[in-house]
């Protein structure tokens, strides 16, 4: 959908339906994003939530009325990454177990102490490396 640069305007000047009017012009595009990045819909729903409120906060500080879509988009992005940090610190360190089918064959990708090898230094046998 086209973003119209007046309602930009008016949305910068604090305007709420102008500002509703762009964000839904961009919302389907930024929950896609969200929901392809992070893989879980409810976190993509939060994520775009939490892009809607700090835009609303920083409209004022937009520059440029022809530039909303990439501005969103990047307030998006780091929303994003954000998310996938936190997946990371919750989890503490990323165990490949749980992203291996059952009944697939170990094909001696582990290292000495029993965790699978991610280093493509191995190529399929026991390296001996701490995976990082």
């Amino acid at each position: 959908m086209i973003i119209d640069p007046q309602q930009v305007i008016q949305a910068r000047e604090g305007d709420r339906g102008a500002f509703g009017a762009v964000y839904e012009a961009v919302a389907k595009d930024l929950y896609k994003m969200a929901l392809y990045t992070l893989g879980s819909p409810q976190d993509a729903e939060d994520v775009v939530s939490e892009t809607f409120i700090e835009a609303w906060k920083g409209i004022g500080g937009l520059r440029d009325e022809n530039s909303f879509r990439p501005w969103i988009m990047r307030i998006l992005s780091i929303r994003c990454k954000r998310k996938i940090g936190s997946y990371i610190k919750e989890k503490g360190n990323i165990d490949m177990e749980d992203y291996i089918e059952e009944g697939v064959p170990d094909r001696g990708w582990r290292t000495t102490s029993g965790r699978l090898c991610c280093c493509r230094c191995c190529r399929g046998t026991p390296c001996g490396r701490s995976p990082r």
